[in-house]
């Protein structure tokens, strides 16, 4: 069996499986570097792992091309002044992956907003460039997103693409009426950044007070990862020392962002790309 980790390495943590060029610790001797260092907290049971720049990006699978975290999902309800004012502290959210070779996936998450009365702003920061999205999610009547049920179209759900290249921004909810209109079938409205595969909406979430610890558990935002961050293949190349990719890999350019590039096994070949001796042979069998 080929290899996923350095020698000597932990390969899991809980139910997660860590290849490299992420590892264990803080040290770097298990990882490509500080950026890939992967922290296991053994205080939960099963352990969790967490990006080890942040306290509380919890690690659900890393791929060979993205990284799942867990969400963070702006809230907030109505009905009276009190419940306004309890739910001030989660009505934005705030995520952050300046320096890191991290990016949220552009093609993987888009900007969901649940409700029939709510509209998020999505500031974000490209280099030095800003950018504002919005969403808007309104109804009348339950009847009203009853024909629009299992899609965003506008009415109780509503979902916009993210920029290409985006590494940090703030997720701000808002409703313009207070919900006075739908209180009796929709109290709460939701915003969340999330994988776009995991979520289909459904006229239920409307009035559904578990909503947001059921989505929270089973909806992950995707992260885009690389190595060489700044670099092209062409240009890792010329540094047989730090270039990542090892013997019979494809190098792929990834031109979002900051740039960077990916390793992978030639066809034909298995194994860990980033890990010496580099992917072998695959031994067929003829009967």
């Amino acid at each position: 069996m080929n290899p996923i980790a350095k020698p000597g390495c932990a390969t899991r943590c809980g139910n997660v499986t860590i290849p490299y060029p992420f590892g264990f610790g803080l040290d770097e001797e298990c990882s490509m570097g500080y950026w890939y260092n992967i922290r296991c907290n053994t205080t939960f049971n099963p352990p969790k792992p967490f990006l080890s720049e942040s306290r509380n990006l919890e690690i659900l699978e890393i791929s060979e091309t993205h990284i799942r975290t867990n969400n963070f999902i702006a809230k907030r309800c109505y009905g009276s002044e009190e419940a306004v004012k309890s739910n001030k502290l989660i009505n934005t959210v705030m995520m952050y992956l300046t320096t890191s070779p991290f990016m949220f996936s552009s093609t993987a998450n888009k900007l969901t907003v649940i409700g029939c009365d709510d509209v998020a702003f999505f500031n974000s920061t490209l280099g030095q460039d800003f950018s504002t999205t919005g969403c808007l999610a309104t109804c009348s009547t339950i009847d009203d997103v009853l024909k629009h049920n299992g899609s965003c179209s506008g009415l109780g759900c509503c979902q916009t693409p993210i920029p290409n290249g985006l590494k940090t921004f703030t997720l701000g909810l808002e409703s313009p009426f207070k919900h006075r209109s739908v209180m009796k079938f929709n109290p709460c409205g939701y915003a969340f950044l999330a994988d776009k595969d995991k979520y289909t909406f459904n006229v239920a979430d409307l009035s559904d007070p578990t909503f947001l610890s059921r989505i929270n558990n089973n909806l992950p935002v995707v992260l885009d990862w690389v190595v060489g961050a700044n670099e092209t293949c062409r240009s890792a190349q010329k540094n047989s020392t730090s270039y990542a990719c090892q013997n019979n890999t494809n190098c792929t350019d990834f031109d979002i962002g900051s740039g960077g590039y990916r390793c992978s096994c030639l066809r034909g070949y298995e194994g860990n790309p980033y890990l010496p001796p580099g992917c072998t042979g695959l031994v067929l069998f003829r009967h």
